[in-house]
């Protein structure tokens, strides 16, 4: 089904890419004019566009943003958890007439490192055991769940497991991230070409 893109009531658009966070560290992402990328804003509950580059410029416009694993590594400190650097939900909406280009770099961390090692190596450069707020306001940090993470979310086709957020990250937690968690949630979002 098309979608109205929110910046113009004329652009139809499909869903390019579901909503969804990103699981590594952070991604970087170049688009072209046509634009597309959308963040949603849990404090006034709609995605906004993410401004793409003018057309006919040499301007270079990159978007990046924290992925899962840094947001979990970062939101533990000695007194529990709390999203500092929240990793954004976002989605896709691409034009149906047109065709649009985009470049994206996912970044992980080394083959075997672990959420719990990234975790302690935070705390541990942490000049002291309050963390500093960047950029994000107290809302959107209050609003923000585990369970909004798709990193720790059953993505496959036929998630019909009911084990929460919380019981996966437990899971992974001393897993190698890149050669272990990773090629698992692939597998998880991998869909045949046939049809059953």
């Amino acid at each position: 089904d098309p979608i109205l893109d929110s910046s113009s009531s004329s652009s139809a658009r499909t869903l390019g890419s579901s909503e969804h966070t990103d699981w590594g560290t952070f991604t970087i992402v170049w688009q072209d004019h046509i634009g597309g990328l959308q963040t949603y804003c849990p404090k006034h509950d709609r995605y906004n566009n993410v401004t793409p580059p003018e057309s006919r410029t040499s301007k270079v416009s990159l978007f990046v943003h924290v992925g899962d694993f840094l947001c979990i590594a970062k939101g533990f400190d000695r007194n529990g958890f709390n999203f500092i650097w929240p990793s954004p939900k976002h989605r896709v909406l691409s034009p149906i007439s047109n065709p649009r280009f985009s470049l994206v770099y996912f970044a992980y961390p080394e083959p075997q490192f672990t959420l719990a090692q990234a975790t302690e190596a935070l705390l541990s450069s942490s000049q002291d055991s309050k963390k500093t707020k960047v950029s994000c306001d107290n809302y959107c940090q209050q609003q923000i769940s585990l369970q909004q993470l798709s990193l720790l979310c059953d993505q496959s086709a036929s998630a019909t497991s009911a084990t929460g957020a919380w019981d996966i990250l437990q899971d992974m937690y001393h897993r190698p991230f890149a050669s272990h968690v990773i090629p698992n949630k692939w597998s998880q979002v991998q869909r045949s070409s046939n049809p059953p």
